[in-house]
């Protein structure tokens, strides 16, 4: 049996809201999935009978954007199915010969798919220290305390919610955003842009003086600013493109496994980071976290690098 130690009851709470709304979301979310007809996707399989055809390369394959609603979009046209089939033992773009559904085959993708993969694992990695940090950052900026119990009593928490809630909003709107640049810039660029405020952001979240006093430290404005690039206009920009420029390389056979592999990169950039990221922060008994961010700051500096130096190569994988 489980010991609640004295708690009787659990009545809803400002500070237990938000768990009781993922719940009941889960709860229809899962009730939703039981309730769809099993026969709801049987359109779709007329699409995986016979053999596949080969993977064409990116310049023949016809994508409107790259914005979010096209991210599903992984059938080619019926223009580029014919142009692109070819006899049962002719070499595919990527080399490979034989079975379709070989795993030479699915294996056999271009290099610029690690630099997404890379992308992925180091934006999630970012986005998770921020996670992490940004509530007890806020905190101490707001009451000058580290002291928990003083956030409560002066309404630290609320703050917080505050803050996030409005960087939500304009990430919402960032994200609706991305749909008109991708009709009016190239995805490399969108892809620099989002990574640029992103080292932006983090460069106005780096507090020399950390751990001096509330007086010398930075302010509470500057860090929620810094935030605000980085969660609300750097991330979607560059989330977006990452997932759906590498839809764009893959043919449809190949897009499960690595597109898989993208999300598990996310997954282990939300897994090593904050852990890392937590540690230094309680180790060093720092205030502002400089020296997370600063590897933060260091590591998106890379990523800039590393898409500078592979310019032409992403320009010839663009839409």
């Amino acid at each position: 049996m489980i010991d609640f130690q004295g708690v009787e009851s659990l009545s809803l709470t400002k500070y237990n809201l938000p768990g009781f709304v993922l719940v009941v979301s889960y709860v229809v979310g899962i009730a939703f999935l039981l309730a769809v007809p099993n026969t709801l996707f049987d359109s779709e399989s007329g699409h995986t009978k016979g053999p596949e055809p080969r993977p064409a390369m990116l310049g023949s394959t016809k994508y409107h954007n790259s914005s979010y609603p096209y991210l599903m979009q992984l059938e080619k046209s019926a223009e580029n199915l014919g142009a692109g089939d070819g006899e049962p033992g002719e070499a595919s773009p990527g080399g490979v010969q034989g079975d379709p559904s070989s795993l030479k085959r699915l294996l056999a993708v271009p290099g610029i798919v690690a630099i997404f993969v890379l992308l992925n694992f180091t934006v999630r990695a970012i986005l998770a220290t921020l996670e992490t940090l940004s509530t007890y950052i806020i905190s101490y900026l707001y009451t000058g305390s580290m002291d928990e119990a003083v956030w409560r009593a002066d309404g630290a928490p609320f703050r917080v919610s505050e803050t996030f809630t409005a960087i939500g909003l304009g990430g919402l709107v960032v994200f609706a955003g991305v749909y008109y640049l991708s009709g009016h810039f190239q995805d490399r660029v969108t892809l620099l842009l989002g990574l640029s405020f992103i080292l932006a952001g983090l460069g106005l979240t780096l507090d020399p003086r950390d751990g001096e006093g509330l007086g010398r430290e930075m302010s509470l404005m500057r860090f929620e600013a810094g935030l605000a690039a980085v969660w609300g206009i750097g991330y979607p920009l560059a989330q977006t493109v990452v997932v759906s420029a590498l839809s764009k390389v893959l043919s449809k056979e190949q897009q499960g496994l690595w597109m898989g592999n993208l999300a598990s990169a996310g997954s282990a950039g939300r897994i090593i980071a904050p852990t890392i990221a937590g540690y230094v922060y309680s180790a060093t008994q720092s205030h502002t976290g400089l020296i997370p961010l600063a590897a933060c700051f260091a590591i998106t500096g890379l990523s800039i690098v590393l898409v500078a130096s592979q310019w032409g190569r992403l320009k010839s994988e663009d839409r």
